[in-house]
């Protein structure tokens, strides 16, 4: 594919990586040169804002000819078909210009840059909560109404019609429905393997709640039926509908939000050599470790002591995840995959995309090798956020994989070993994550 642009740049030639070459499987190169570009009879996109005929055309609003992160905040329009777009355009099209010649309503390259980038999550004065994590209601896909849409997937399903319109011979990389099954484990057991500090805490907490029962498992731990203890039941429903399983635990008993048995213990290293022999285990950084590099680098050797090898998957305890320092530090530690990009608070596509893609480091102006994936629904979303039933998360979490189904990517899914405990109001809620694979 030739690309007529103004110049090659570096966020140009990151979009059109993602868009065209990983995508749609299309080798590219770009040129500034109108009369080459007009007289060649390879397959042709024009990115600027003058129509060439008999090719298709993209209107370029500016953005990825930027090196610097400027305030702004894209127009966004409702267009028949295409639904919702970032930066509109509309195009001065001569009466006398040859058939076919396609014209895209709105700077599509731009326009996925910006939401895969994190653009708006580098801007200031956006509200953050308690703990400094970019909330959902402040982002563009929430305000305007596309945050359960895979927006880009859709926009990529319609470019393809148009590219095949006017390049009828073109052969194009099918779309591939995916799914993937992530297991947080912030409390690998609820009553085993606790440190004496951990146990002193759960003792003193039950007192205070007169709650006997517990008291008793507490100082009296059983080896079979700890409620957290379900890491069978999840492992064979993703097995039976054949979607494979990654597990990411959190390596920290320091107090505060980072509670789980400690990570030396004889209990969480049986069960971790256990898991890694059935599914994919990655690091969940500790809260006090996300934006601490030393820290992360430490957990990191604890998970190599215990697996022998080091992590190359992670997912940020609470999602905590700030661009672009938590990248950065996660390239530092030789993690390639991270699994963070999601809303507490929400459900939907926090990048508006179902398909994983490369973390672009806006400050730095260069892609990176850190591979970035889109979870699309969270059980203590559903639950504890969004208020919703067993029916209604099941009927959710259809709706958010039919999207994907429909549009194509990987249906990324966040689930807890913890989250089946009918003392702590998760009774039926098994059935709720046997419909993921429905």
């Amino acid at each position: 594919m030739l690309v007529y642009c103004a110049s090659e740049s570096p966020r140009l030639t990151y979009i059109l990586d993602e868009l065209l070459k990983r995508r749609l499987g299309i080798s590219w190169k770009c040129t500034n040169n109108e009369a080459y570009f007009l007289k060649t009879t390879s397959f042709r996109i024009n990115y600027s804002t003058k129509v060439f005929p008999s090719c298709l055309n993209i209107p370029s609003d500016g953005l990825l000819n930027q090196e610097d992160i400027l305030i702004l905040e894209p127009e966004v329009k409702e267009l028949a078909s295409w639904g919702p777009v970032l930066f509109p355009f509309s195009w001065e099209i001569p009466h006398d210009t040859p058939q076919p010649t396609v014209c895209i309503p709105f700077d599509l390259f731009s326009a996925c840059f910006f939401l895969v980038s994190r653009y708006e999550e580098y801007l200031p004065g956006a509200k953050r909560d308690e703990h400094g994590r970019f909330r959902a209601d402040q982002s563009l896909a929430m305000r305007f109404n596309f945050l359960e849409r895979p927006l880009i997937d859709e926009w990529m399903v319609l470019f393809r019609t148009k590219l095949l319109k006017q390049y009828p011979t073109i052969e194009l990389k099918p779309n591939e429905f995916g799914q993937l099954n992530t297991i947080d484990i912030d409390f690998a057991y609820k009553f085993r393997g606790l440190s004496p500090k951990a146990r002193i805490r759960k003792l003193l907490g039950s007192l205070s709640r007169s709650d006997l029962k517990s008291l008793k498992k507490i100082i009296s731990p059983s080896s079979e039926n700890d409620p957290y203890d379900t890491y069978s039941f999840l492992l064979d429903a993703a097995s039976k509908a054949g979607v494979p399983s990654y597990f990411f635990v959190l390596l920290s008993d320091s107090g505060g939000f980072d509670k789980n048995i400690s990570p030396f213990s004889v209990e969480l290293g049986a069960l971790l050599k256990s898991l890694s022999s059935q599914a994919s285990l990655g690091i969940h950084p500790s809260y006090k470790s996300g934006l601490n590099r030393k820290l992360l680098h430490a957990e990191c050797a604890i998970f190599e002591k215990i697996l022998g090898h080091l992590p190359t998957k992670s997912r940020q305890h609470f999602l905590k995840i700030k661009f672009p320092e938590t990248p950065r530090n996660l390239i530092a530690q030789g993690i390639h995959e991270d699994y963070t990009l999601a809303y507490s608070e929400a459900v939907g596509f926090r990048a508006s995309t179902a398909f994983p893609f490369f973390f672009f480091d806006l400050p730095a102006n260069q892609a990176t090798t850190l591979q970035l994936f889109s979870t699309a629904v969270m059980d203590v979303t559903l639950k504890n956020y969004m208020k919703l039933n067993r029916n209604q998360a099941g009927l959710k979490i259809q709706e958010l994989k039919t999207k994907v189904e429909t549009s194509g990517g990987l249906f990324v899914s966040i689930w807890h070993n913890s989250s089946f405990d009918p003392e702590e109001a998760w009774e039926g809620w098994s059935d709720v994550y046997k419909s993921l694979f429905y």
